[in-house]
C-alpha cells in the first residue's frame, strides 16, 4: 500500500511541476505585456504633453519612446526566460521537498495560488491603465 501512495505522490509531483511550468511561462508573458503597456501610456502622455509645437520633435520622441520600449522589452524576454527557468527549478525543489515530508498538496496549492494572483494583477492592470488616462 505504501509503494503505490509513493507512486500517486510522484505522478502527482510531476504532472504539478508540468503544470506550474507552464504558469510560470504564461506568467512572464502577462508580466512583460503589462509592462509594454505601462510603458506605452507614459510614453505616449509623456509625448502628447510635449511643449513644443513643431511636429519634428514630436516625431523625434516619438521614434526614440519606441527605441526604448523596444529595447525593454528585449531585456524583459531575455530576463524573464532566465528568471523562469530559475523559478521552474526552485519550484521543482521546493515540490520534491514536500513530498519527502508529506506536504505536496500545500505546497502546490500555495504554488499555483501565487501564480494564479500574479496572472490576475497583471491582467488588472492591463484593464486599468488604459482608464487612467
Amino acid at each position: 500500500m505504501q509503494d503505490n501512495q509513493s507512486w500517486y505522490s510522484t505522478i502527482l509531483y510531476n504532472l504539478a511541476w508540468l503544470l506550474c511550468s507552464f504558469l510560470l511561462i504564461v506568467d512572464a508573458l502577462a508580466i512583460r505585456e503589462a509592462t509594454q503597456d505601462v510603458l506605452t501610456v507614459v510614453q505616449a502622455s509623456r509625448i502628447e504633453n510635449l511643449d513644443s509645437t513643431t511636429a519634428g520633435d514630436k516625431t523625434k520622441a516619438r521614434l526614440d519612446a519606441s527605441d526604448t520600449i523596444s529595447f525593454v522589452d528585449q531585456v524583459m524576454l531575455f530576463g524573464g526566460g532566465i528568471v523562469t527557468v530559475v523559478l521552474a527549478l526552485v519550484i521543482e525543489y521546493y515540490f520534491r521537498m514536500g513530498q519527502q515530508k508529506g506536504k505536496l498538496l500545500q505546497r502546490i496549492g500555495r504554488v499555483v495560488g501565487s501564480q494564479v494572483a500574479v496572472f490576475i494583477v497583471c491582467v488588472l492592470i492591463q484593464t486599468l491603465i488604459p482608464l487612467a488616462i
